[in-house]
């Protein structure tokens, strides 16, 4: 059967290339596309991974070809890429799948380092304090209050707080701050959207209804504009005899997708056992932050005794190959915060961020913002910032984006 497919379908999605071949002799041939293109290539056809054909329109008359989806990492980048370069340059003038053309904006924009081209492209933040989730931008433009740029790095998580009290906080701004946090997701393309909103922020409302219907009508304002998949957040340090009637209440609410745990991480987990395996029964996503200031031996065990699903931050996993393997063969992913552990002094460098080594493990990961208003750095500058310093390549950063567009379909 002969299928009539033009050659500029080739397709920059996930981890894959989704590319036109020809097969003759058990190869697989990369046809010549004009003349001002590189030479075809010849590939052992057990390179590849088989993963669907593609159903594509009729672009025009060529050659004979089979649409297969082919896997990065058996490409060899110096010499297979370089022939495919030609057609990436020229997919959006043929390909009008939406999520494949983002694909192809979002590797272009790192490579041209365009952080505006990158707020356009829908990216996921699955890690986000809202109460210091907007920038500093927006946070001037609500309340007038101009937030200085950090002099230094932190060394702790108390120090962080005491230079947020100083330079941040204000008087009654709670509702100022949550909703810089959803102006920022909206303006930067956020599409899915995991809002941190704490149970001690019942405080800043007369009762626990009045909280219950501000955080339904901010979902209602800015539902056009992202999924938005709120979390709530119970603090280790702020544990209480009472806390499980508040949190089933909370959750008896429906409102809620996941819940996690913030604090102190030398405080441990066994005080919330109780109100996790509640959480369970809801059948929402359980995380915790542990492994940023914690050894990765304590990931592991915040892992079983809360029957965890997804660990913020997790990233003292490095240092321990038995804990990223327990994290691979039970699929626990990591919310990476990559700004926000190097100003808290968890790596030296974002250029010597272990996502690198995580990510390249097979671990699956997210990159998320943590706290905007302190460390400054949107989610798509953590992407740049990522691609600028060769943590990781676009290629990979291009699933790591597709992979939190999927998280809560996953």
């Amino acid at each position: 059967m002969r299928h009539q497919y033009h050659l500029e379908s080739i397709i920059l999605i996930d981890k894959y290339l989704r590319v036109l071949v020809e097969i003759r002799n058990s190869e697989i041939f990369l046809p010549k596309m004009f003349v001002s293109s590189p030479t075809a290539i010849s590939l052992p056809i057990n390179n590849y991974y088989y993963i669907k054909t593609i159903d594509f329109k009729n672009y025009g008359k060529f050659i004979n070809v089979l649409p297969i989806n082919v896997a990065l990492e058996s490409l060899s980048f110096e010499r297979d890429r370089k022939a495919l370069s030609y057609v990436i340059d020229f997919i959006e003038l043929y390909e009008d799948d939406v999520e494949v053309i983002n694909s192809i904006k979002f590797v272009k924009a790192l490579q041209s380092h365009n952080v505006d081209l990158l707020a356009q492209i829908p990216k996921s933040d699955l890690h986000n304090h809202t109460t210091l989730g907007g920038s500093r931008k927006i946070i001037k433009e609500l309340s007038g209050k101009t937030i200085p740029p950090l002099s230094k790095r932190f060394n702790s998580i108390p120090e962080m707080n005491k230079w947020c009290d100083e330079n941040v906080k204000q008087p009654n701004d709670y509702k100022t701050r949550v909703r810089a946090s959803f102006l920022q997701a909206k303006r930067d393309g956020i599409k899915v959207f995991a809002p941190n909103i704490a149970t001690c922020a019942k405080k800043n409302f007369q009762n626990v209804n009045d909280f219950i219907e501000y955080i339904r009508c901010l979902i209602a304002e800015f539902s056009e504009d992202m999924k938005i998949y709120p979390e709530l957040a119970v603090d280790r340090n702020k544990y209480s005899d009472d806390l499980k009637d508040l949190v089933k209440k909370l959750l008896d609410t429906g409102l809620f997708y996941s819940i996690d745990l913030t604090g102190d991480e030398n405080l441990g987990v066994n005080n919330f056992r109780e109100i996790y395996s509640m959480a369970k029964s809801y059948r929402i996503i359980c995380k915790a932050h542990v492994g940023e200031f914690v050894d990765a031996k304590h990931i592991i065990e915040a892992i079983q005794t809360l029957n965890l699903d997804c660990v913020q931050h997790g990233i003292s996993a490095i240092s321990d190959n038995h804990v990223m393997e327990y994290l691979l063969r039970n699929n626990i992913p990591l919310t990476i915060c990559p700004s926000s552990n190097y100003y808290l002094s968890r790596v030296s460098s974002i250029a010597k961020h272990p996502i690198r080594e995580l990510y390249r493990f097979g671990i699956n990961v997210s990159i998320c913002s943590d706290d905007i208003v302190i460390f400054d750095s949107s989610i798509s500058e953590e992407y740049l910032k990522l691609f600028s310093n060769k943590v990781l390549n676009e290629y990979e950063l291009n699933k790591i984006r597709i992979y939190g567009l999927n998280f809560y379909n996953n």
